[in-house]
């Protein structure tokens, strides 16, 4: 096994952590175009290196993690009207609006 100087993050593990970068802000950047998460909320990665020696102190395995922080979904809002009635209080909402079937529809020319 051929052993060279570490000289930085990348001679770690193989370079894994090139890796786990990438992986990492694909996913960073898939959340940005979330369209159900906040466009401002602040992203982040966060590579962590842990190193832990040997109990003679000659060698030290490195262990490389990476936790990324996204942007939560966005709430939600509606609203429930109440109504007391003889048996309680009943919880009412709106129905979903649906835009109704129309049978008579015109064709336009040059449109499909």
């Amino acid at each position: 096994m051929a052993l060279k100087d570490v000289q930085s993050i990348t001679d770690l593990n193989e370079g894994s952590v090139d890796e786990l970068f990438r992986r990492e802000w694909t996913k960073v950047l898939e959340n940005i175009q979330d369209p159900t998460t906040e466009a401002t909320t602040r992203r982040k990665i966060t590579i962590e290196i842990a190193v832990v020696p040997s109990t003679n102190r000659s060698m030290c395995k490195t262990i490389i993690q990476a936790k990324t922080t996204f942007a939560g979904i966005k709430a939600d809002e509606g609203a429930v009207m109440l109504e007391l009635t003889a048996g309680g209080v009943v919880a009412l909402a709106p129905d979903a609006e649906v835009q109704p079937e129309l049978d008579n529809l015109i064709e336009m020319k040059g449109v499909k």
